[in-house]
C-alpha cells in the first residue's frame, strides 16, 4: 500500500471516529429536545415499537418468488394499486 493511500485511510478512520462522537453528543441533546417537547405537550408520545420495512418486505418476496414465477404471467394488480403506477 502506497503512503498516500495509508494516509487517506487514517484520515477517513479519524473523520470517522470524529463524527461518531459528534453524533453521540447530537443523540443525547435530541431526546433531550424531545423529552421537553413530550412534557410540553407539542408532539403526540410515540408507541416505542417500529413499522415493518415494507420495502424490504417487498424486494424480499420477490427475490423469493423470482425463480418460482420466472415464466408465469404477472398478476393483475388491484384497483387500488394501479393509480400508484
Amino acid at each position: 500500500m502506497s503512503d498516500e493511500s495509508r494516509k487517506l485511510l487514517e484520515a477517513a478512520a479519524n473523520e470517522i471516529r470524529m463524527l461518531r462522537s459528534v453524533v453521540r453528543d447530537l443523540e443525547v441533546k435530541a431526546d433531550a429536545f424531545a423529552a421537553i417537547l413530550q412534557v410540553l405537550g407539542m408532539v403526540p408520545r410515540t408507541s416505542g415499537g417500529m413499522s415493518p420495512d415494507l420495502a424490504w418486505q417487498i424486494d424480499r418476496h420477490l427475490i423469493d418468488t423470482a425463480d418460482q414465477n420466472a415464466d408465469a404471467e404477472p398478476p393483475e394488480l388491484p384497483p387500488h394499486l394501479r393509480d400508484y403506477l
